[in-house]
């Protein structure tokens, strides 16, 4: 399962969800001093894991924050979410931001689209019935807004030949508030 993509590289996840540190890794530029097992010296990575630990086994979770897979296609390091975030931050702050951010926009986009069996007729009529209301719908907007179209197309036709009356009668307003609106938009500078 790939979903989280960092600088090109696909971050990869084990069954429990844990992202590879290895792939973080690569997508931080894969330098020496930046590597896990570097990291995994730092006394802030053992007590956060530590504290990680400990809140998993008060909450009955059988999930470890840290796992490493030897051997296989999926070998490598994987951690949960936060001790990616930790990482990160150890790294750099802009690569912290980095990985931030496509976090965040994995989390906010949108789910797939359901595939649809065009061979079920069920399905089909399903999704006939569903485009027929959206038509439905933009054709009434455009009925709604059509004379509101069809009045600027006049305004913006007429090549200045309307007077403010004219104007006023055709956008359905008073000519004193088209008026006080005109001059609304007109800065106060124009008058000195």
């Amino acid at each position: 399962m790939t979903a989280l993509v960092l600088s090109g590289i696909g971050i990869r996840q084990d069954a429990e969800g844990r992202y590879c540190l290895n792939d973080l890794h690569r997508a931080a530029g894969g330098d020496g001093n930046d590597a896990p097992a570097q990291w995994f010296r730092n006394k802030s990575y053992k007590e956060l894991h530590d504290q990680l630990a400990l809140e998993a086994r008060c909450a009955n979770l059988h999930i470890a924050p840290m796992d490493t897979i030897r051997g296989g296609l999926s070998q490598g390091t994987y951690v949960c979410k936060e001790l990616v975030y930790a990482y990160a931050m150890w790294i750099s702050p802009a690569f912290h931001l980095k990985v931030i951010r496509a976090y965040d926009q994995l989390v906010t986009a949108p789910p797939p689209q359901p595939v649809v069996n065009l061979a079920d007729p069920a399905a089909l009529r399903g999704l006939l019935l569903s485009y027929t209301e959206k038509v439905m719908e933009l054709e009434q907007t455009v009925q709604e807004q059509a004379p509101k179209v069809q009045a600027l197309a006049r305004i913006a036709e007429g090549n200045a030949s309307l007077c403010i009356t004219d104007a006023a009668k055709t956008l359905q307003c008073g000519p004193r508030d088209l008026s006080t609106w005109l001059l609304s938009l007109v800065p106060l500078r124009f008058f000195y």
